[in-house]
């Protein structure tokens, strides 16, 4: 039945592209965060969209799989997530051979700007995940 809804879809979708145009194809991307919505689990919910040439491409509204301590270390994440997306982004462009910036991620945490720009570990954030420090 699945294949079935596949096909059906892809055969009634087949005069529908997205479409950019000019020279500046920029990639642009928004993330933000939500401090424990989930009221069963109290994890927080990561949200990004990310734009080529203001066309969404590509979004994400998910709960993170960490219950994180502070706003600081939920905006992290949330921009550990969304950078990876990035990185994805750019390579999946370079392999269609479209020429484009480096791309640009906005955050409106200035605590998880300030964090990512300074690569030393504190004492305060020695609790986040190594992995979360891949940005």
């Amino acid at each position: 039945m699945a294949v079935k809804w596949i096909l059906r879809y892809l055969k009634g979708t087949t005069n529908q592209a997205l479409c950019f145009g000019g020279s500046n194809i920029s990639l642009q991307g928004y993330v933000d965060e939500e401090m424990a919505g989930d009221r069963d689990n109290r994890r927080s919910t990561t949200g990004y969209v990310f734009t080529i040439g203001g066309t969404t491409v590509s979004w994400v509204s998910k709960g993170q799989s960490v219950v994180s301590l502070s706003t600081k270390e939920v905006e992290y994440v949330a921009t550990t997530e969304a950078s990876k997306e990035i990185i994805w982004l750019q390579r999946f462009m370079g392999e269609l051979g479209k020429d484009h910036d480096m791309g640009t991620l906005y955050n409106d945490s200035q605590s998880s700007i300030h964090l990512a720009n300074n690569s030393a570990f504190h004492s305060r954030t020695k609790h986040i995940q190594l992995k979360y420090h891949f940005i």
